[in-house]
């Protein structure tokens, strides 16, 4: 054979070699691709399976738990015994503690019907009146013992001014002019005289020593003094707590992450997407809720709740929001693990009449018993790592100053 035959020979040979190189190649990408899009489909069916069955209590244990081996193994835990924060941190500002002041002396308020007992700017007070316009009465607007708190200007603010200078007994009849866009167009602009009467007044008492002693003895029990002092320092008390509680569960959330695999983050499949089905329905009842409550379709999806644009970006915010709830049920549930944590009986008969305001055998019919456990387990977690907090005593004050708005940054 001659050397351009042999070198002809090799390079069919060559081409033969290369021909079922690719066509192994081209075979073992089908394969690929059909297990692939098989995977794909019974992805898609499972985690249609899953959006059908949905349930607060889907893939969770009898007693609460996630239904995986262990939360630990999910989650990069934070480390919790050894959290600490100071208490100037914690303080609520100036107007919160003020609020929660006024909270509970308007609870305590007392309806009064003497005469002559006076009206403040912001008093409740129960009235009857007519409203005449061009001497006819107005039965829409015409009311016989109702309660009007003062501030709220249901009519205008010189109707507030005219109620606040009476006193319990007296009668009065004034004139006010509607504003030009008044609710009922008909009257828009007009002027109207208001004849009527002061029934009572609801008197909300002051915080002094005395009132102090007498209603609050009970609830600031030997901790405190029975003072108006020993009172302020109980609500700052009672709010610096809520401002830990808060802090904690935001802290857990915020340094705990989910472990990844090849730079994908590891979550529990089953569990998120049932949770990504539940938020679904739970929005869809908003839905429902608000068009019957308000008598009419003004939403007609949950992306109109959310003030969404589209079902895509809805998608992804439903999305969103599941892998947030199950990162913090797992870091509940890792750190309830971690400590070896358990539930008794009786402390899940106290959740409930503590926390959700019902027997045990109520909320169990209301949530199921799994998903009320995990409730309870989450609960127990909460308060287990705020007693570890060490909270820095930096300051003493009982408040600190509101923060400025934008229109005092601006004017300083």
């Amino acid at each position: 054979m001659s050397k351009e035959n042999r070198l002809a020979a090799k390079k069919r040979v060559k081409q033969a070699k290369r021909s079922r190189a690719i066509k192994r190649c081209v075979i073992a990408l089908i394969v690929i691709a059909v297990i692939a899009a098989a995977g794909l489909i019974t992805r898609a069916a499972i985690i249609s399976h899953i959006g059908k069955n949905a349930a607060p209590d889907s893939y969770l244990n009898s007693d609460g738990t996630i239904k995986i081996s262990s939360a630990k193994d999910y989650v990069n835990l934070v480390d919790y015994k050894n959290l600490s924060i100071n208490r100037s941190e914690l303080l609520p500002t100036d107007s919160e503690l003020q609020s929660s002041i006024d909270s509970e002396l308007k609870a305590a308020k007392e309806t009064v019907t003497e005469a002559g007992t006076e009206i403040k700017d912001d008093s409740t007070v129960v009235l009857s009146y007519k409203v005449l316009v061009d001497g006819a009465e107005v039965e829409d607007l015409t009311a016989s013992s109702t309660s009007y708190t003062l501030g709220n200007a249901k009519f205008t603010d010189a109707f507030d001014k005219n109620i606040a200078d009476l006193t319990v007994g007296d009668t009065f009849n004034f004139e006010l002019t509607f504003a030009s866009d008044f609710t009922n167009e008909e009257l828009a602009g007009k002027t109207a005289v208001f004849d009527g009467s002061i029934e009572s007044v609801d008197v909300i008492p002051e915080l002094t020593d005395e009132w102090v002693a007498e209603n609050l003895s009970e609830k600031l029990g030997s901790d405190y003094a029975l003072t108006a002092d020993g009172a302020k320092k109980y609500f700052s008390d009672t709010l610096i707590h809520n401002n830990l509680d808060t802090w904690v569960s935001k802290t857990i959330v915020e340094k705990t992450s989910i472990k990844k695999i090849l730079f994908c983050e590891r979550y529990p499949f089953f569990y998120t997407w049932a949770q990504y089905y539940n938020l679904d329905k739970n929005y869809q009842n908003y839905v429902d809720y608000y068009n019957q409550m308000l008598g009419s379709n003004m939403y007609s999806s949950p992306k109109d709740i959310l003030g969404l644009d589209s079902e895509k970006e809805y998608k992804k915010t439903l999305k969103k929001n599941a892998k947030e709830t199950v990162l913090s049920n797992l870091a509940s549930q890792a750190i309830y693990e971690d400590a070896k944590l358990t539930l008794t009986q009786e402390e899940l008969d106290a959740f409930c009449t503590d926390d959700l305001g019902t027997t045990y055998e109520e909320a169990v019919s209301s949530y199921t018993e799994a998903y009320l456990k995990q409730l309870a387990l989450k609960d127990k977690v909460q308060n287990y790592v705020v007693d570890l907090v060490k909270v820095n005593e930096d300051t003493s004050d009982l408040s600190k100053a509101d923060p400025a708005t934008d229109a005092e940054t601006n004017a300083q």
